[in-house]
Parts: structure tokens; sequence; C-alpha cells
């Protein structure tokens, strides 16, 4: 039996993150404009720093299956960010727990509505999101370039009142 909760994401373990986050394409995709590749320790460092980042491991037993964060954007709202299921751990449904735990999280932290961006082609994410109840609030067609094309990110919300 799985027995998966999420975990404060601790200086110890962003060589784990730096580990999964291997590619160029994987490193926009998962981090946007906010990291450089290849990802680094400091780079990490430098962004969990910041006002309102807050970081967890999705632990599957003692074994770091996935990363999260929610960034608070005022009292009542949070985004979930840069959400990463181990290359180990995809095709089980995890992301969609992991976003359902990290959900709950931000309802306890005061949270009347979570948000979360996406890349219009990352279809399983999109997926994953939509059945977790967030709909899409805007779309912002070709705002990002990465390799030579316009990507389209779109925002979705969920409200939790």
């Amino acid at each position: 039996m799985e027995a998966l909760r999420l975990k404060p994401f601790t200086e110890s373990r962003y060589p784990l993150l730096v580990k999964w986050i291997d590619s160029e394409t994987l490193n926009f995709i998962w981090g946007g404009a906010s990291y450089r590749f290849p990802l680094t320790v400091e780079q990490i460092y430098d962004h969990i720093a910041l006002d309102g980042v807050i970081p967890f491991l999705l632990m599957d037993d003692n074994v770091p299956a996935g990363f999260v964060e929610l960034f608070q954007v005022n009292p009542i709202s949070y985004r979930i960010c840069r959400v990463f299921i181990s290359p180990d751990y995809r095709g089980r449904g995890l992301a969609q727990k992991m976003i359902q735990m990290v959900t709950e999280r931000a309802a306890k932290l005061g949270a009347k509505k979570v948000s979360l961006h996406v890349f219009e082609s990352n279809h399983p994410a999109l997926k994953c999101y939509l059945s977790q109840g967030f709909t899409e609030v805007s779309r912002q067609p070709g705002s990002q370039y990465f390799d030579g094309q316009r990507w389209t990110k779109l925002t979705l919300e969920k409200n939790l009142i």
C-alpha cells in the first residue's frame, strides 16, 4: 500500500531536482523563464528564497516521487508551480494525487482560489489539471519563445469555496 505525502523540500534534496531536470526542453516546460539550463543547486536556492515560495517533495513511503511548489499570490490566492513527477513514478496517476494534496494544503493556508500556468502543448499536464476541476481563464498565444517556436501559455483556476 502506498503512503503518499507531501514533505517540505529541503536543501539536502536540491541535487535530486537537478538530476531530474535533465534536458533544456524539460527545464523550460517545468521551470519556464525562472530557471536556466542546466539547472543548478544555486538557482534552486535563490528561487526558493523568494517570498511566497513554498516547495514540497511528494514522497511515496520514504522515496521521493515528485516535486511541486505553492506560491502565495495574495492572502486568499495561491499558484501551483513547477509540477514534476519522477520518471520512475510516471503513469501511476501520482500527478493527480499530488495536485489534490497541494490544493488541500493551499486551502489549509487560507486559499479561496488556486491557479496554475501550463503550456497548451503539454497535453498530459493539461488533462491532469482539468480532471482536478481546474478551468481555463486565460490564454496567451505565442507568449513564450523556446527553441525557435512560440508556445501558448494557459492560466487555469480552481475555486476552493
